[in-house]
């Protein structure tokens, strides 16, 4: 029984394996292979390296980092095993320790010093210290526990130091803490690079069919930095090279991608100054562009034999006039009648769903509806991006303006205005 408080790192240790693995495969250059529980929890290699990389998963108290932990300790022994055994295959080995938090962690100096040496001077010197913040002197010597003293004693022994060694100068650390996976605000502070957001990315479960073009990038949270600190659109575009319109649209793209795929919360007021909406004067409908819009809907011979029906033609000069049959400029119209049939009735759903609808909600519940919003558009979008591939917004279905405009009104209700727009919306300005 005392080990089941356990249970829930070493099976987040194991999904953490898939998923780094995962991370690699898309990370590196293709003629590098990547391996699960073969070398090491994960390995890549390639004709001449590898590099063995040891996951560990850290939900509770403990830092597999610190100076006197046993997992740290176990590490480099088995490290250094694998080289004395031949296990690398003569290749060169590189050792990576990964550690993927959910709290903030330290590195204790010891693994910082292994991480800091590059060569045999600085491995021996590294060693050195361990030895002494571990051990002590004989004069004033330090205990060990139990579990830490096989580990140690093989570290620290004269037989053994030429490999440990070896295996010091080839070591580094990669810290994944949670200090910056809650709040947009940590993460512009700590500005993760491209490599830690793909990361986090992949993590959190949000790449779909191998599109790692979708995660966020550093280059994307210096848009939001500087939208931040309150510079105009054309300002940032200036400064990175792109058009002011592209900055609205990527900076709206990337809050959403962040909210929604990182799961992070969207706490810069700065990014959403509340504003009241403008008021929107009274639209009169143009009879000529509505016109065209009614026409829009049929096909170009369809559209051919209705015009001259307008102007008074019957049937028989219409066939006469196109060079086609009577019976075909019959079936014409009568198509032509229903589609605007089907038009009418159409537009007359979209007018009546534009009607206020008065519901009393608390902020809380617009808050779960905006939620509710974002995981449907998403849904509406994979189904698109699946079947139609790049080309997709204008593929959207009729649900997804609905969806856009009632996301932008729930966010003005909350936020004084939206400030993250659905493809549907990307066009309206702020």
């Amino acid at each position: 029984m005392k080990d089941r408080t356990h249970v829930p790192d070493k099976l987040e240790g194991y999904l953490l394996q898939t998923r780094h693995a995962l991370f690699d495969l898309i990370s590196f250059d293709p003629n590098r292979i990547v391996s699960v529980e073969a070398y090491d929890d994960v390995a890549t290699e390639n004709e001449n390296l590898v590099v063995a990389e040891q996951i560990k998963s850290v939900l509770s108290e403990n830092n597999p980092l610190a100076n006197k932990s046993t997992v740290f300790w176990k590490t480099i022994y088995n490290w250094s095993v694998y080289i004395s055994s031949g296990s690398f295959n003569g290749k060169e080995p590189k050792f990576k320790f990964v550690i993927v938090a959910a709290q903030k962690l330290n590195t204790g100096t010891i693994a910082q010093a292994f991480h800091d040496a590059t060569d045999i001077n600085q491995a021996k010197a590294a060693l050195k210290d361990a030895k002494l913040e571990i051990c002590g002197t004989p004069k004033a010597p330090k205990e060990v526990s139990d579990s830490l003293k096989p580990y140690i004693v093989y570290c620290f022994s004269k037989g053994n130091e030429s490999v440990v060694l070896d295996v010091i100068k080839r070591f580094s650390v990669e810290l994944h803490s949670g200090d910056y996976d809650k709040k947009l605000s940590e993460l512009l502070r700590d500005m993760p690079s491209d490599e830690e957001l793909m990361r986090l990315f992949i993590e959190r479960g949000s790449i779909r069919g191998g599109k790692r073009e979708l995660a966020p990038t550093n280059k994307d949270l210096l848009l939001l930095q500087m939208r931040a600190q309150n510079q105009s659109y054309a300002s940032i575009g200036e400064t990175v090279g792109m058009e002011p319109k592209e900055v609205q649209h990527r900076i709206s793209l990337v809050l959403r991608r962040i909210s929604r795929d990182l799961q992070i919360e969207l706490d810069i007021p700065e990014l959403y100054k509340p504003r009241m909406p403008s008021p929107q004067p009274e639209q009169v409908k143009d009879p000529e562009l509505e016109k065209k819009k009614r026409l829009s809907v049929l096909s170009d011979r369809q559209r051919e034999v209705w015009e001259l029906y307008e102007q008074g033609k019957n049937r028989s000069q219409i066939a006469k006039l196109l060079g086609i049959s009577y019976s075909v400029v019959a079936d014409h119209i009568r198509h032509v009648e229903r589609r605007f049939r089907e038009y009418d009735h159409y537009c007359a759903v979209e007018e009546r769903n534009k009607e206020p609808a008065s519901l009393s909600l608390t902020r809380g519940e617009v808050k779960i509806i905006i939620e509710a919003l974002a995981l449907y558009e998403r849904e509406l979008e994979q189904d698109i991006t699946r079947r139609t591939g790049n080309d997709w917004i204008g593929k959207l279905p009729y649900e997804s303006q609905i969806v856009a405009d009632l996301y932008d009104k729930a966010q003005t209700v909350i936020y004084g205005k939206p400030f993250i727009r659905m493809p549907k919306n990307w066009d309206k300005e702020d």
